[in-house]
């Protein structure tokens, strides 16, 4: 083609006037005719832009075979720092596409196209403009209207005629309240004329032909369905007369049919199809074996060859099983699948199963605490399977029973050939008696025999006492005390007993101290309403509380208080009784120090005095007297000063002081009050 070239206009050939090269900053690569641009340095306002747009026959032709001038403006505005540019969202057809227009006599063609662009967080969509219409061509352009996620549109519609066969150029771009611009978009528009490819196409669609502009369809007419391919009609669809088949284990066999829809409802020519079985819940050759694995048609038939199948009676209980008959239908028959294209057959058991405790009567050990319990039958079992025991307390006793209220119920299960169930793990509570039931079962063909009701026999125990761990407890003050308590066999209900505190009236030449509560010790977390539990769930027969004792900063003797258990009338009616060991002695030992001193810390005397009284004090001392222990101090040390009397004639009676250390041996323990 032709070799375009730009290049600026000339004032001296008239082509500018006042304009030429007037945009400072701009650089114009003539050869891809290109205008580069730096707004930089530059001032704010309007430039208008000149040029010449010329084709040569050659590269090296000088002389333009055409010229033709291109003026713009140029808008330099002052936005501040630059953010992101508006961009043309994709769902715009994309810059450089085509778009065919095909204008056809009997139809009336409209281009509709909607122009969305996207502003970035901040600024908004101002306008979307056009820069290129088609030339002599009014288009129609809808105000801007914001849609979702920051995206204003227009919409540029026309009516393209056949003037207006050809080629045409739509250019936009969009500006955002910024003042930034986006890049422009260019798409071209194509009209031509609308080829009715029907008339071309005669023997592509096998019944019917429907033009479309720039494309066609094929159709088919009443009673045939077109096929997957798009152009052939097909007169017949085939199926099963039902989707859902039940047939009991007893029949020995079964028939099914395919049938034909469509057309006349008939095939009309001999076809076979395969047939195929799909297992599910039965099993081919197990539960199920088919006669026929192909159906045959004959000409204008309305049912397919009988396809048999035979059922295997397994002399077992189990659950009703499935499967499945499909089929195929070979390349080249003049048929479809339609639907139900295949079939679920269920099958019945005919057999039963009777379910039954060995035994009504079991008699419970003493001291047997759980019993296993399952359930029996004879039949052959088939399908596993699970059965409900519940389990009640016969004699009215509380429903704090553990595991042993009214109505707990147990699962057991059946496995596949077993003629035993699996284990129910039931507790024995200390009554006369607990029976368990078997709960009605749910499932077809299941029967209950007898017996379904189990009657365990469970001994009187003999009494349960409840003892303190030790006669005596050891503790210091500021740490803590644990208290256990045991019962004198295995327990088989939750149950509470109290602790008490008792008035301690000590014998002893002691005279024993009254620990106080509160002040020198505190029930534990675990003591609710001064009671603790035993539980049997834990799998232990005992309990135990923690006390902490209270350090209260003061010299005293060990102190004491007791503890008592008390069982209520209930309890005592189970015949959980208190023990022998049922009251406990807690000493609380003191853990501060005494402190001595002199009364004074020198002492001075006359050398005549006959007599030197010392006195030591306690620096703590307690608000309630009491007597204190000194060990660990073999003497103590005093310094003394002795005054002796001298006569002088010179000086008439002198003092002299003497100073000296004395040692008084103090036994290894004594005693202060």
């Amino acid at each position: 083609g032709d070799n375009v070239k730009c290049r600026w206009a000339s004032s001296g050939l008239g082509e500018c006037n006042e304009v030429c090269q007037a945009l400072p900053g701009s650089f114009l690569n003539e050869r891809k005719c290109e205008l580069l641009y730096n707004s930089r340095g530059q001032r704010t306002g309007y430039y208008a832009v000149a040029i010449q747009i010329e084709d040569f026959a050659s590269s090296t032709d000088t002389v333009p075979l055409s010229s033709i001038p291109l003026q713009f403006l140029v808008n330099v505005l002052n936005v501040g720092s630059c953010g992101q540019e508006p961009w043309i969202v994709d769902s715009t057809l994309p810059n450089g596409a085509v778009r065919i227009i095909a204008l056809n006599s009997n139809l009336t063609v409209d281009f509709n196209y909607q122009i969305i662009a996207e502003a970035s967080p901040g600024s908004s969509i101002t306008a979307i403009l056009t820069t290129i219409t088609p030339f002599g061509i009014q288009l129609h352009k809808s105000s801007l209207t914001r849609g979702d996620d920051n995206q204003w549109s227009v919409r540029i519609s026309w009516t393209p005629s056949e003037s207006d066969i050809g080629s045409h150029m739509l250019c936009y771009y969009a500006m955002d309240s910024n003042g930034l611009t986006s890049n422009q978009s260019c798409v071209t528009l194509v009209v031509q004329r609308d080829v009715d490819e029907c008339t071309l196409l005669l023997d592509d669609c096998t019944q019917v032909c429907i033009n479309t502009i720039g494309s066609y369809e094929c159709g088919c007419r009443e009673g045939y369905k077109l096929h997957s391919d798009g152009r052939t009609c097909v007169g017949v669809l085939l199926h099963f007369e039902t989707s859902q088949r039940t047939v009991k284990e007893d029949s020995v066999y079964f028939i099914v049919y395919l049938v034909p829809t469509l057309g006349h409802g008939k095939v009309l020519n001999n076809l076979t199809v395969n047939l195929l079985y799909l297992d599910n819940t039965a099993e081919l050759g197990i539960d199920y074996q088919p006669v026929d694995y192909v159906a045959h048609f004959t000409a204008n038939t309305t049912k397919s060859s009988p396809i048999r199948i035979n059922i295997i009676d397994d002399n077992g209980w189990e659950e009703s099983e499935t499967f499945i008959i499909s089929f195929t239908i070979p390349d080249g028959v003049d048929a479809l699948k339609g639907e139900p294209e295949e079939a679920i057959i269920t099958i019945l058991d005919n057999d039963e199963i009777v379910v039954h405790f060995p035994t009504d009567q079991v008699n419970i050990e003493p001291g047997v605490s759980l019993h296993a319990l399952h359930l029996v039958t004879k039949q052959s079992i088939l399908t596993p399977y699970n059965l409900t025991l519940s389990c009640i307390v016969t004699d009215g006793i509380s429903d704090e029973w553990n595991n042993c209220n009214a109505g707990i119920e147990h699962n057991v299960t059946f496995l596949k050939h077993a003629t035993t169930s699996s284990e129910a793990i039931v507790y024995i509570p200390p009554v006369k008696c607990l029976t368990c039931v078997i709960w009605p079962p749910k499932l077809r063909g299941v029967k209950l025999g007898f017996p379904t009701i189990i009657h365990l026999h469970v001994p009187i125990y003999g009494p349960t006492f409840i003892n303190f761990d030790h006669q005596h407890y050891y503790g210091k003050e500021g740490e803590s005390v644990v208290i256990g308590l045991h019962a004198s066999q295995p327990i088989l209900r939750k149950f509470r007993v109290a602790v008490s505190v008792l008035k301690f009236n000590g014998t002893d030449t002691h005279s024993r101290a009254e620990a106080l509560s509160g002040a020198d010790y505190e029930l534990p977390s675990n003591v609710s309403g001064g009671s603790v539990r035993f539980d049997p769930s834990l799998g232990l027969n005992s309990t135990y509380l923690e006390l902490f004792l209270n350090d209260d900063g003061v010299i005293e003797s060990t102190e004491y208080f007791v503890l008592t258990i008390t069982i209520d009338n209930y309890l005592q009616s189970l015949r959980i009784l208190p023990g022998p060991h049922d009251e406990t002695i807690v000493a609380i030992e003191d853990n501060n120090s005494l402190l001595l001193s002199f009364q004074y810390a020198r002492y001075i005397v006359n050398e005549y005095d006959q007599r030197l009284t010392v006195r030591l004090e306690v620096l703590q001392v307690d608000s309630v007297y009491r007597r204190y222990y000194v060990s660990a101090m073999h003497s103590i040390q005093i310094t003394v000063t002795i005054r002796t009397r001298e006569d002088s004639a010179k000086n008439g009676t002198e003092f002299i002081e003497k100073t000296e250390r004395v040692r008084f041996d103090l036994p290894w323990r004594s005693i202060l009050y």
